[in-house]
């Protein structure tokens, strides 16, 4: 898909624009948008089991699906390589029961892109069980969850969060990030939660800080402090971060929030 739109489709089971199968499948979206798109349950935008999706430079607007996956849906793979890339795109206001943007069980990579206003039950940016998720330099900003994770929803093994800013993220319990498994945060800020605290989850998971990260309210870095990583989280006041405004600052190609002056 290059350069395209595809709006407003409607899939009674999976996949509200696009429906991926096979191991030998694959699907590039590339400077694309696909809004208004729904499935009943899985994948409103796209449905990927057991194939490769490439998503860059792209749009996913306003997809729902009634039960996971409202920007994609990401499940079952036999490939020892991500199955699902996402590069320099924007979900936003997607919606669905778990995981608003992306609900996966197989690998995830998500490089230099905005997940902006979606919303779930859990997991509003991000709905994530089985292998990792890595995210690198992305920002999280506005995503509402009923219940666990406005940010990321991490169900158990790895999440890895590199030079990355979540805020403004609300949730009933986790704004930014709420993590059943392993959390390892490198040089990133998740902080300015509007509910439900920057960080949370059961005391048996694990927070692994490293490099120079921030929270707002101290949450992060208890449970830095409690997988006995020490305080590599630091707490500061949203003052003293000084973030600005989403918005588009270039020349990066999707909205984030700049450091403004003394920050």
């Amino acid at each position: 898909l290059q350069s395209s739109t595809m709006s407003s489709n409607l899939a009674q089971d999976e996949g509200g624009a696009i429906a991926n199968f096979g191991v030998s499948a694959t699907v590039n979206v590339t400077d694309s948008t696909l809004s208004g798109n729904e499935a009943k349950f899985f994948g409103g935008g796209i449905e990927n089991f057991n194939g490769r999706v490439f998503i860059t430079d792209s749009t996913l607007h306003m997809n729902s699906s009634d039960v996971e996956g409202g920007g994609v849906f990401n499940t079952f793979s036999m490939l020892n390589q991500p199955v699902l890339t996402v590069t320099r795109s924007t979900f936003s206001e997607n919606e669905s029961g778990l995981g608003g943007g992306i609900f996966t069980s197989e690998k995830v990579d998500i490089i230099s892109s905005t997940f902006v206003g979606n919303r779930a039950t859990q997991g509003a940016g991000v709905w994530k069980e089985g292998l990792e998720l890595n995210v690198t330099n992305s920002t999280f900003s506005g995503n509402i969850a009923v219940e666990e994770g406005g940010g990321i929803y991490n169900d158990d093994f790895d999440v890895t969060i590199v030079s990355s800013t979540f805020s403004d993220n609300s949730g009933g319990d986790g704004g930014a990030l709420f993590n059943f498994g392993t959390a390892n945060v490198t040089n990133s800020i998740l902080a300015n939660s509007v509910a439900g605290g920057d960080c949370d989850g059961p005391e048996s998971a694990d927070l692994f800080a490293m490099g120079v990260n921030f929270d707002t309210d101290g949450t992060c870095k208890t449970a830095a402090a409690d997988s006995a990583t020490g305080d590599a989280f630091n707490t500061a006041t949203a003052g003293e971060l000084n973030l600005d405004v989403l918005a588009l600052n270039a020349p990066g190609q999707t909205m984030t929030h700049a450091l403004l002056e003394n920050s």
